[in-house]
Order: structure tokens, then sequence, then C-alpha cells
């Protein structure tokens, strides 16, 4: 009876083996496969900064990656000017707290506020994504 089982198992087996290799995908080593082309280069814009702290203006041109935000835009320019930015995250997207040393104050109503090709901004800074020759104003000020 034992034998008759084992017999039985191993005959499953090798059918199951016959069936697995007999389903498998031919290949075709005729076919060409054509590879994606290898784009290193990625799509840039240009764009200008300008810091108006309430005193002094400093205006700074930059080339940044296609998609990046108006904030995203800020930190490069600082990172490359030897300024710092200091930013709040929130959960509706990111607030900037100060600009080279110029703090916003609740208490006296004074913000950094951004304006986009001399017009203000209708989104946040985290959620505006800069196009081609987009003037970006960061510009100290009381909130009316």
């Amino acid at each position: 009876m034992k034998n008759k089982l084992l017999i039985a198992l191993v005959l499953v087996m090798a059918l199951g083996g016959i069936v697995a290799l007999s389903v498998q995908k031919p290949s075709n080593s005729n076919s060409m496969v054509e590879s994606p082309q290898n784009n290193d280069a990625e799509e840039t814009v240009s764009v200008s900064t300008i810091v108006n702290n309430g005193s002094i203006q400093q205006t700074y041109s930059s080339e940044v990656t296609s998609g990046s935000t108006a904030i995203d835009v800020l930190l490069n320019v600082a990172e490359t000017n030897g300024f710092e930015v200091k930013t709040t995250e929130y959960d509706f997207g990111i607030l900037v707290d100060s600009i080279d040393g110029t703090a916003g104050n609740a208490a006296s109503n004074t913000y950094w506020i951004y304006y986009v090709n001399d017009a203000s901004a209708t989104v946040g800074a985290s959620s505006y994504k800069v196009v081609e020759g987009d003037s970006i104003l960061w510009k100290f000020e009381k909130a009316l």
C-alpha cells in the first residue's frame, strides 16, 4: 500500500513538472526589445527671486528643476548665496518664518508674503510650481 502511494506521488510530481515546463512562455531570441532612452538632463526653468525685507531689496537669478515650488527656489537661492531661511511646516503647507535674520512677528502683524509676477499668490509657496520666466517676490510686510 505504501509503495502504491509513493509511486502515485512520484507520478503526480513528474506530471506536474512536465505541465509546468510546457506552460512556460517560449523565449523569442529574434525579437528586438527597445530600451528606453537615457535622458540624464533634467528640464530646467529660469526664474528670478526678489527678497525685500522692507529696507533692502536683492534680486537673484537661478535655474531650477522643472516642477520646483516657490519654497524650493527660495531655499535654493538661500543656500547658493549664503543666507538662512527658517520655515515651519503645517498640515496645509510650509510658511516662511524668517529670511536672512528678518523674522515675522505675530504681535506686530508682520510676515513674509510672496508674490508671483507682481500679483499676490493664490496658493501656498510649497504648492506653487514655478514656470519659465517667473519672478517670485518675497516681501516682508505688515498683513492687513
